[in-house]
């Protein structure tokens, strides 16, 4: 088995203190707090050289850390349309302090089949081993257990019904449509890596569908992750200035995502955010 249980049992028993913090005014720091929450992500994600998308879905309980930890730990990503647009937030990996008070627990919400005009497919939940304070099911993907990825073609403009009889959490029913694939156009390397000397100017085929949105996203190995909303115009400037965290580190993988998103009311769960698109990524380094 692949799926990072080794990350999420290293959240039991830890909460995030503090993180670190840069000056520039546009951008702002989060710190994950120990919360309380029951919440649900569902996605769908096509990258370029692929013939089709790849599904995720998760659903949490938690008690004493956040849920996005252990969503983050389980490896789902989520966009962050609160930001304005081209606005951006950096997040650092946090420091943790030992706590007792903490609990996950993973739903059931029953099989999650995935349907359009070009079939239909189902995500599994699968029993997780015992491992200490962390219980319940995981949906796998590719990164998530020795077999194939569930995967459906992929269509620019059409449909994807979502769909879940429910179990621990209610019933789900959600239709998103496919946005347009981002394609980043900077002048690249024969290895998809790009050297940043200055500021990033980045550039990728402009869409004015108000029904997508458009999200960056810088990580680095230390877990420093830059998150920006930006506006599908076509290209983005981030001064060198913003981009100081990353320099110390041996690079960073910069990734587009143009996504349709939909939150929905599921019986058992605070929050719940389906989320449909497709992504272009490329290496930074200095």
């Amino acid at each position: 088995m692949k799926y990072p249980l080794h990350i999420l049992a290293a959240l039991v028993g830890l909460t995030a203190c503090s993180a670190d913090e840069i000056e520039p005014s546009t951008v702002t720091t989060e710190v994950e707090s120990a919360l309380t929450e029951r919440i649900g992500a569902i996605s769908a994600e096509y990258s370029p050289g692929e013939l089709s998308a790849t599904f995720n879905a998760q659903f949490v309980r938690v008690r004493g850390i956040s849920a996005d930890q252990a969503l983050s730990a389980l490896d789902v990503w989520r966009p962050d349309p609160e930001l304005a647009l081209d606005a951006c937030t950096v997040k650092a990996q946090p420091i943790f302090e030992s706590t007792d008070d903490v609990q996950v627990e993973l739903l059931d919400a029953g099989p999650i089949a995935i349907g359009s005009d070009f079939g239909q497919v189902q995500i599994q939940p699968r029993r997780l081993p015992d491992v200490d304070r962390v219980a319940g099911v995981v949906y796998g993907n590719e990164s998530g257990f020795d077999v194939a990825p569930v995967t459906l073609p992929y269509e620019p403009g059409a449909a994807y019904r979502l769909a879940a009889s429910g179990g621990e959490v209610g019933n789900i029913d959600v239709t998103l449509v496919a946005p347009d694939v981002p394609r980043i156009m900077n002048a690249l390397e024969a290895d998809d890596r790009l050297r940043v000397q200055n500021d990033l100017h980045l550039m990728w085929n402009a869409q004015s569908d108000a029904t997508a949105s458009l999200f960056l996203a810088i990580t680095a190995a230390d877990g420093t992750v830059m998150s920006c909303r930006l506006e599908d115009d076509g290209d983005f400037t981030l001064p060198s200035s913003l981009l100081e965290p990353f320099k110390s580190t041996r690079g960073a993988e910069l990734t587009l995502r143009r996504v349709t998103m939909k939150d929905t009311d599921v019986d058992g769960l605070d929050r719940v955010r389906i989320v449909f698109g497709a992504r272009d990524s490329l290496f930074l380094f200095w």
